[in-house]
């Protein structure tokens, strides 16, 4: 009963204890009382009271409350992080988004890439320069990131993974600042043009952030860092 499809009905079948969640949780008991199931369950006890005692006037009062637990430690800070924190990691990588978007318009716009493979040089190794050169500043701006995030913020999670994350998280982007290059013939508003639709894409992500969104607009929105 109450399975992950049911419409009115709580999920039973999601696991008691959630160690990530940092607020009671109340939806299943507004559920019984919003939707007319302790209702249609007080009804059917009281006929079957009736019954058993042959008694018209038996009757069993209808009584909701959660279920008793033990005092509840509210934790604002987590709450707050977790709303803050990706917004803190978007903004981090702006200037990045902002000086590689317009460095390679701008070879682009004076032919600079053209020099230099007249000269020899592969598209590989011209790529590859990019990359090391992006990857160096955005690894310095990640691992400091880091640092700060381990005074007091990272406690309970692995702060390697969180570190893992984010440099892949700066690879993905680089692949997006790639992307919004190609449409830039000129470097004179590609710089700002480029960073408003970094920020942008990742706002697409916000109406699929619950946990009742749509899988496959997931999917298709994680085309976008």
């Amino acid at each position: 009963m109450g399975g992950p499809n049911s419409i009115g009905i709580p999920n039973t079948q999601k696991p008691a204890y959630n160690p990530i969640q940092t607020t009671p949780d109340t939806s299943g008991m507004k559920d019984y009382l919003k939707r007319g199931y302790e209702t249609l369950h007080n009804l059917a006890a009281n006929i079957v009271l009736k019954i058993e005692l042959n008694d018209v006037n038996a009757k069993i009062s209808l009584l909701t409350m959660p279920m008793p637990a033990t005092n509840d430690k509210s934790d604002s800070f987590t709450q707050v992080i977790t709303g803050v924190l990706p917004l803190l990691l978007l903004l981090i990588f702006i200037p990045p988004v902002y000086n590689t978007v317009y460095l390679i318009v701008r070879e682009k716009e004076t032919r600079i890439k053209e020099s230099m493979r007249m000269m020899g040089m592969s598209d590989t190794s011209y790529w590859l320069s990019w990359y090391v050169y992006y990857t160096v500043v955005t690894s310095v701006i990640v691992f400091f990131s880091w640092f700060i995030l381990l005074i007091n913020v990272i406690v309970y999670s692995n702060s390697f993974l969180i570190l893992i994350f984010m440099l892949l998280y700066a690879q993905a982007v680089f692949a997006q600042i790639l992307l919004i290059s190609m449409f830039f013939e000129s470097s004179k508003y590609s710089n700002i043009v480029g960073a408003l639709i970094y920020f942008a894409f990742n706002l697409l992500g916000i109406p699929v952030q619950s946990g009742t969104a749509n899988p496959t607009a997931k999917i298709v929105l994680s085309i976008f860092p």
